[in-house]
């Protein structure tokens, strides 16, 4: 019997540890190997003595419900055994635009692009790190993004704030 569980994961995290439990008549199974397919990748990971196998996923980095399958391929004393699970990961950051109310979050984004030299001056005028998301910003924030082959939105979605070094 497998045991595993639906699990949700944030987008940020690179190497997302996904466990699942192998027993056989209440009795963990160690050493065994066991095999999971998620988003097309797949995976193996050894029992250990309590029968947990830890899986690292690191190919699963957009936001989404995908639908994972565990298996046990069985052996001589064992049958083989499948379990199916879902697995989520949702994104940790909302889209910031022009109008935002989040003075705190576009004061970070103002001075990461300063810092990353975007953000400086306009028509000989200093800009400052004031916490509205207006015209000035919004320019600064597609420049940023086409000199980074971003898409050129002006918003500031969650590539763009890793890009910007704010997540």
């Amino acid at each position: 019997k497998i045991t595993a569980k639906a699990k949700t994961f944030k987008t940020t995290t690179k190497t997302k540890k996904y466990t699942v439990t192998l027993k056989a008549n209440g009795k963990a199974l160690k050493n065994k190997w066991v095999y999971l397919k998620v988003n097309g990748k797949k995976y193996k990971a050894k029992t250990n003595s309590k029968g947990k196998a830890t899986f690292k996923i690191t190919q699963l980095n957009k936001a989404g419900k995908f639908k994972a399958t565990v298996t046990f391929k069985g052996n001589d004393y064992y049958k083989k055994a499948t379990k199916k699970a879902t697995i989520k990961v949702k994104s940790v950051w909302k889209t910031v635009q022009k109008g935002s109310k989040n003075s705190a979050i576009v004061k970070k984004i103002q001075r990461a692009l300063k810092n990353h030299g975007y953000y400086l001056e306009y028509n000989g005028r200093y800009l400052m790190v004031d916490g509205i998301f207006w015209d000035y910003t919004e320019m600064a924030v597609k420049e940023f993004q086409k000199d980074k082959t971003l898409k050129v939105t002006g918003k500031v979605d969650e590539k763009t704030a890793k890009k910007l070094g704010i997540i």
